[in-house]
Order: structure tokens, then sequence, then C-alpha cells
């Protein structure tokens, strides 16, 4: 999975004409055979820290382990060189971070750190123990609350960027913006992004949610769709049905039906 973040995090500066001229960035030497050795050689380290990551309770339904996840991936972003602050509710903190690479273009990176809950009763290993096991057909995988969405990519992408740190230059400008409350609704990141709408100035917006097929194959996926919560009312009154009485439903050739108009809303 680290592979497909390489590429995405190079794309914008590798010598290719289609890219270069969309977004006009100047190719430059990045060393990409040096960053994709130092991945493979560290891949043991790399897993390990994966999966201590993953053994964080980040819950955002109950809060538990969130602030202390946070603060991780704060140090983490620190120690990369990035400035870093926790913003808004101090249980719930955004991580926010910028690195500055002296890049001519400005890559935002979004994620979140929080997980659901682990209740279901068919875990065949503890949730949050990110336990190796052997899979029919897969292999050796870690099992993990998180591990798929979106921890252990999240991890992953912080583990590439520190290779290329310590082998080659970024060659953009990343902002982080990662997010503590996404599986309950996103509550504060509205509020955030309006009071940074002017810092937050890039040529893209990038969510790493990769993924392997069984067959090892790296993807990400485009145009997903999130989703949205409302509640619907409708009324009677006048020619929309009664309000204070019962209303025969021989009535109903002429008089609209509240429920009827709601259950059309469906379709």
């Amino acid at each position: 999975m680290y592979k497909l973040a390489k590429v995405i995090l190079y794309e914008a500066a590798l010598p290719r004409r289609k890219m270069s001229a969309r977004l006009k960035i100047k190719p430059v030497s990045l060393e990409l055979e040096k960053v994709h050795t130092a991945i493979d050689q560290d891949f043991d380290r790399h897993l390990a820290k994966c999966r201590a990551f993953l053994k964080l309770k980040s819950v955002s339904v109950t809060g538990e382990g969130i602030r202390e996840t946070a603060e991780r991936i704060k140090e983490i972003l620190t120690n990369l060189g990035a400035e870093v602050s926790l913003w808004g509710n101090p249980s719930f903190p955004i991580v926010y971070g910028r690195l500055n690479a002296n890049a001519e273009k400005t890559l935002i990176i979004y994620g979140m750190y929080d997980v659901q809950p682990a209740e279901e009763r068919n875990w065949m290993a503890p949730p949050f123990g990110a336990e190796i096991h052997i899979i029919k057909g897969v292999g050796p995988c870690v099992i993990a609350r998180g591990a798929c969405n979106s921890k252990g990519v999240l991890c992953g992408l912080l583990n590439v960027l520190e290779t290329i740190k310590a082998n080659s230059t970024f060659p953009v400008n990343l902002i982080f913006t990662i997010e503590g409350e996404e599986e309950v609704g996103s509550p504060q990141f509205e509020t955030f992004i309006r009071a940074h709408r002017d810092e937050l100035r890039g040529f893209g917006v990038v969510d790493f949610d990769f993924m392997q097929d069984l067959k090892g194959k790296v993807a990400i996926l485009l145009g997903l769709k999130g989703i949205v919560c409302m509640d619907l009312v409708c009324r009677g009154g006048n020619s929309g049905g009664p309000i204070g009485t019962s209303l025969h439903g021989a009535d109903s050739a002429w008089v609209a039906s509240p429920v009827w108009r709601l259950i059309h809303s469906l379709g």
C-alpha cells in the first residue's frame, strides 16, 4: 500500500507531459529508486509502527483514545518537519499541520484517525490487538479495527513521508487536515474549513484511502459519495389533508395525503 502513496505524491513532479502541462510543475530529480528500496528495506519497521498505531482505541462515539491518537499524529508530523497544532475541541482535536518544502505547489491531505466501536461478536482476533493472522487465499493480514478504514492507510502514508524525508525531498508543500470525528459526522470540520479558508490553498486535495486487492494490486478509488442526513416534514392543512380530525380514505382522490407525499419523496 505504500507504493501508491509514493506514486501519487510524486506524480505532480514527474516528467509527464500531460500532468506537467496541467499543473505547470517543473520536473525534478527525486531519486525514486532510492526511496523504493528504502521502503522495501524498512517494511518490518513500518509494519510494527502501523500495528502500534492500530492498537490506539480512537473511538469517536465514546471518545476513548481520541486525544492520545491525535497527539501521536502530531508527534509524527512534527518529526517530518511540519508546524502542527491541535485545533478545536480538546477532546476531539483536528490535527492541522503545514510542511514547507519551498516548492512551487501545495497539496492538501485529508485524513481521519477515528474508528467505529468494535462491538461485533464475530471478530477472529481482538479488534485492537493488531494481531497478524493467516487468511486463506490472502496470506498474513493485520486484524484490527481501522486497518482499512482508515488508520492503517493513514499510518502507511506517514511511513512513506518519513522515508521520502530521509532519502529525498518533497516535491510539493503539504498541508495536513486530519480529523477525529469522521465517524460521527465531522461536526467541527466545516467550522475548521471556514476558519482557515485563506490558508487552505493548494492545487488539489487528496485522501490517500488506498487499498490492495487479493492479487496485491494497489488501487485508490475516485468519485466516492458521502452521506447526507435530513428530516423530511410534510404537513396537512387546506387541500393537504386534515390536521385536527380524521378523513375517510374515499376522499383521497381529491385531498392530498402527507403520508403519500413522504413515500413518493423516497423515489
